[in-house]
Formats: C-alpha cells, sequence, structure tokens
C-alpha cells in the first residue's frame, strides 16, 4: 500500500496550528473567559479536523463511499461547531435541543444568518442526525443517499460566515480560507 506523504517527507502538509485557532476565537468576547477554555479548545481542534477532511476531499480521488462519509464527517463535525458557537453567542442553555438554539439566534439582532441561511442550517441540523447509523431502516435512508456536495458546501459557506462573523474582532480571517467555495473545482 503506498502512502499519502512518506515518513521523511519534506512534504508534509499541516492545518492551521492549535495555537492560532484559539488566539482566533478568544478574540471573541464570549469565548474569551476561563471558564469554557475547554471549548474554545474543542473548537479549534474540531477545525482543524475540517481543515484535514477538505483537504482529503480536495486532494485524494477516494471511492463514492468513502467521499461521502467523508462528507458526513464534515458536515457533522461543521454543525458540531456550528451549534457550540451560536449556544455561546445567544447565551442559550448547553442542553436546550438545537431547533431551540437556532431559533433564538435567529431574533438575534447580531445574527450573520439571513432567513434562508437560517433554513439550511434547520435542514442540516436533520441531516446531522444521522450520526445515528441504526436510523436507515431501508436503503433509501442510508447515509449514501443523504449526504453529499450540496450539503457540503452548505455547511462549510454557513461555518465560514458564522466563524468571520463580527462575533470575532480578529481580521486573521484568511486561516479560513479552507471553508471557501472554489466554484470552477469544488468536491
Amino acid at each position: 500500500m503506498s502512502q499519502l506523504v512518506g515518513e521523511n517527507s519534506r512534504d508534509r502538509w499541516y492545518p492551521n496550528s492549535v495555537i492560532e485557532l484559539k488566539d482566533y476565537l478568544y478574540s471573541c468576547k464570549k469565548l474569551n473567559n476561563d471558564l469554557i477554555s475547554g471549548l474554545v479548545s474543542n473548537l479549534a481542534y474540531n477545525i482543524q479536523y475540517i481543515e484535514y477532511l477538505r483537504k482529503t476531499l480536495r486532494e485524494l480521488n477516494l471511492s463514492t463511499v468513502l467521499k461521502t462519509q467523508t462528507i458526513k464527517s464534515f458536515i457533522i463535525t461543521s454543525l458540531s461547531i456550528i451549534e457550540a458557537l451560536i449556544i455561546e453567542f445567544s447565551d442559550s442553555k448547553k442542553d436546550e435541543k438545537f431547533k431551540v438554539v437556532i431559533e433564538k439566534f435567529e431574533r438575534m439582532t447580531d445574527c450573520p444568518y439571513n432567513e434562508i441561511d437560517i433554513q439550511s442550517l434547520s435542514d442540516l441540523r436533520v441531516l446531522r442526525n444521522h450520526i445515528h447509523l441504526n436510523k436507515a431502516k431501508d436503503s433509501s435512508l442510508t447515509d449514501y443517499k443523504k449526504f453529499w456536495v450540496a450539503e457540503y458546501i452548505e455547511a462549510k459557506r454557513l461555518l465560514h460566515l458564522l466563524i468571520t462573523s463580527n462575533y470575532f474582532e480578529s481580521k486573521e480571517v484568511e486561516m479560513f480560507n479552507f471553508l471557501h467555495i472554489n466554484k470552477v473545482y469544488e468536491k
């Protein structure tokens, strides 16, 4: 079996560092709190992970099943990041249903999402529940039939809108360029 990058290769790829991601996240007043430093760490780890998934989708010639599963992981992780952020931004309770959190966030005057974005977020919220493998009772409900490029692009777009919004004082948004949609070549 061949390796993606040889063990001693100089051509290693590195995502944005967790330290840089944390610094960016801490530029948000709502996240700059020692009581939620664990949340900021988890957000940074998961942002780094979706950057890796994006790179995987762009550069590897995956089978359709592996591509779908990678897209699924990207969507679920992206929605988890969005959910954690909007819980903090809307001062929601941690145990509130994501649907309720979205509704609260939508009513906020500084919500970066418009009505269409909120509908897309709600649709992706339902799709995110496919983390439970036993939901598929017949072949029309499998992950393979539910997760694809359109949902992936929408999850990237919504995360980019939120993570580069005015909630964050840092203007170091170029670290999130991996979330931009490449119209010419998008996987």
